[in-house]
């Protein structure tokens, strides 16, 4: 047999194994494919509705009547306005309420005028859905807008130049918010106050701004650090923060001074044998660093457990 007929009896699609990666990605491809399909198969059909959903009871409380003598249930179906619901929610904000306030630009009526001759003193209004005429709930729910809102939009239909709705504070400064000298006040009395108690680490960690850590005893917390702060700031009659703020501007500003947690709270020895170690070149050195650092936590959880044994005593007698 020749090499060219055994090649040409193999079958194109049998196998050299495929690797794990492209047996991954048909995989993925199949599934993919699989879900199109039912996608495809599930879009001609009614949308299954959740009754657990909070859309769908109002949806059914809705069908148990609009409250309107027109009956606008009748009009449609649950699936129409829950994909309605969705499609409104898919958009941004501006996106639904330009989108609402083209609806209604074709409705409402807002001439100066009445047909009788007369001063109109408010518009009126006709609500629409696909050229059906419903009651406002029925808007509101059909395009998923609340009450308030619809109103606005109402009013800036009803203005010389309708456009997009903008907050009224929108491109202001509150009169209350933080300023630079503020910020830089908290910023000075937390780094004070690590140079005043605080413990520096000899080396910085491997980070962006390269600053060594600097530890405040565990006993301090953050609460205590901003009453002092605030007496301070009613002393010399300037504007403070409340806690919130200074928190978030600690965190942000200077993040590498922390208070110490108990396992962290050492002292300065521990810290000089931590440099010693650190700086320790030879095995010899290293190695007797290590000893001299082993012997003081050891002497240092000996005192710790003779204070808890003293202290127990104390409160002993005291009840006693």
């Amino acid at each position: 047999m020749s090499q060219e007929e055994s090649y040409s009896d193999k079958d194109e699609f049998e196998g050299i194994g495929a690797p794990t990666v492209i047996s991954a990605r048909l995989r993925s491809v199949v599934n993919v494919r699989e879900d199109t399909d039912s996608d495809e198969e599930s879009s001609d059909n009614e949308i299954e509705l959740d009754d657990s959903d909070v859309d769908v009871i109002s949806i059914r409380r809705f069908f148990d009547g609009c409250g309107c003598k027109r009956h606008c249930e009748k009009h449609f179906t649950p699936s129409q306005i829950y994909s309605s619901i969705l499609d409104m929610r898919e958009k941004t904000k501006d996106e639904k309420e330009l989108f609402v306030m083209g609806v209604l630009s074709n409705v409402a009526e807002f001439g100066e005028i009445t047909k009788r001759g007369k001063k109109r003193q408010r518009g009126r209004t006709t609500f629409s859905v696909n050229g059906t005429t419903v009651c406002k709930s029925t808007f509101q729910l059909v395009y998923d807008i609340k009450r308030t809102v619809l109103y606005s939009l109402l009013q800036a239909v009803s203005g010389a130049n309708p456009s997009a709705r903008v907050h009224g504070n929108a491109g202001r400064k509150p009169h209350h918010a933080l300023t630079y000298d503020d910020a830089q006040r908290v910023v000075t009395f937390v780094l004070n106050k690590a140079e005043e108690i605080g413990i520096p680490y000899p080396a910085a960690p491997r980070c962006k701004d390269n600053i060594p850590t600097v530890y405040l005893p565990s006993s301090t917390t953050k609460l205590q650090i901003h009453a002092l702060y605030t007496a301070l700031c009613n002393e010399q009659h300037v504007r403070l923060v409340k806690l919130s703020a200074f928190k978030d501007i600690w965190a942000t500003c200077v993040p590498h001074i922390k208070i110490a947690k108990p396992r962290e709270d050492v002292c300065a020895t521990c810290e000089r044998m931590r440099r010693d170690i650190s700086a320790a070149v030879t095995e010899e050195e290293k190695r007797g660093a290590l000893e001299a650092m082993t012997t003081h936590i050891n002497d240092a959880q000996k005192v710790k457990c003779f204070l808890y044994v003293t202290d127990i005593i104390i409160s002993i007698d005291k009840i006693n």
